[in-house]
């Protein structure tokens, strides 16, 4: 028996002696020899008192004003219930059931355990103890809404079909931007780990702010709405690198082949005919190039805003507290869960629901890894958008530019 064993029986059996010769009340030395017998097991080792699990804080959440319900899980009453809806089939399919045909955990707070770990970040244990589940259960449950997010909701990351999409899409860059043709803009994210992986592939993920990550990409609406997502790739990788092999790289040049629509990208990306990006400091001389860069800069910006307000409004992407494996499904989850919000039009704003103390005032966008010193492309180096027109990257961003009202 350990030390501290052995103080905490003497201390019970001191405590029960002294009441024995103080007092005979038989009540009273009956709860101690009880105390005594249930607080060590039969080979002498003192037993863990468990407190009883709470189980009544969902149900206070229930009760709770739009306004906080909406502070404390992110989205609207409204959004999550279409959210539980959208998510009941499957999970009552696949989730353990009870003696009477039951699920064990009904399907709204599981979605609601899993809206807390990415709402706040916080750890099983706590999210545990505060709805009265065990810590692998919260941990358990968290991991399968994931997967039925986007088993469920994929189709809300979706390029466009048709030339009307495309028109709605431009029209919207346009009005705000005065930036004819552009549909998105694609940009790179770092995504830091809470976690540092094993060592093989420690080297892999750090990146060059020197941490542990992972690189997501994405390309991003002028109304924040995200048409694509590719995650997971290791922190060391630059945007470059990550969209040569993204899907993006073929699907995007074969959307846009023959029509006049353009994505807007940084100087990391290739300079091709579907994928402009602003003339080098060095290289601008007139004023086009000027009113082009300018407007391109705040069409481009918008898919750095997107993973802004990721950010903000799913602070477990902040620091991201899961195994390496699991980091793209997570990952992909919050995406689908921002582009449910912007859909429904549940907006998350900082008038609304300001920042705690320490995160005021501080930069709170996408970090992205763009690689400025890459060389200039003029879009005819053999890459998937090339060749599909006579018009090369150069010459339809100078197309463009003369096209710009001043």
């Amino acid at each position: 028996m350990s030390s501290s064993s052995k103080l905490a029986g003497f201390a019970l059996y001191s405590t029960a002696m002294a009441i024995a010769d103080d007092d005979d009340d038989d009540d009273e030395i009956a709860q101690y020899n009880l105390l005594l017998s249930t607080a060590f097991d039969q080979s002498g080792r003192a037993r863990g008192v468990r407190r009883p699990l709470r189980r009544y804080f969902w149900q206070d959440c229930l009760a709770m004003t739009d306004h906080e319900f909406k502070r404390h899980y992110r989205i609207h009453p409204d959004t999550f219930g279409r959210l539980s809806e959208s998510l009941a089939p499957l999970w009552n399919r696949s989730s353990p059931r009870s003696p009477n045909g039951e699920p064990v955990i009904p399907v709204d707070e599981v979605v609601a355990v899993f809206l807390w770990r990415v709402a706040t970040g916080e750890s099983f244990r706590a999210i545990g103890a505060r709805f009265g589940r065990a810590d692998s259960t919260a941990c358990d449950v968290t991991w399968a809404i994931a997967n039925l997010i986007l088993q469920t909701l994929s189709g809300l990351v979706q390029l466009p079909r048709s030339n009307a999409e495309l028109e709605s899409l431009a029209r919207e860059f346009e009005s705000k931007y005065k930036m004819k043709y552009c549909i998105a803009a694609i940009d790179g994210c770092i995504i830091r780990l809470a976690r540092s992986p094993n060592r093989e592939q420690s080297q892999l993920h750090n990146c060059r702010k020197q941490f542990h990550a992972v690189q997501v990409q994405g390309v991003c609406t002028a109304n924040l709405l995200f048409l694509d997502l590719f995650a997971g790739m290791p922190g060391s990788a630059n945007d470059r690198g990550m969209f040569n092999a993204s899907p993006a790289s073929v699907m995007l040049p074969r959307l846009l082949h023959g029509t006049p629509y353009f994505i807007a990208g940084d100087s990391a990306y290739p300079l091709e005919r579907w994928l402009l990006k602003a003339w080098p400091d060095a290289e601008v001389a007139t004023n086009v190039q000027k009113v082009f860069n300018a407007r391109l800069a705040k069409c481009r910006c918008r898919v750095e805003h997107g993973w802004g307000a990721i950010k903000w409004r799913w602070r477990m992407l902040k620091c991201l507290d899961c195994d390496l494996a699991h980091a793209a499904t997570y990952i992909g989850a919050v995406v689908l869960l921002h582009n449910l919000t912007v859909l429904f039009k549940d907006k998350w704003s900082k008038a609304e629901f300001p920042p705690p103390p320490d995160i005021r005032n501080r930069h709170d966008g996408g970090d992205s890894d763009s690689d400025s010193d890459d060389d200039e492309d003029d879009g005819e180096s053999g890459h998937a958008g090339g060749g599909l027109v006579s018009v090369t990257g150069a010459q339809r961003r100078l197309q463009v530019a003369q096209g710009l009202a001043p």
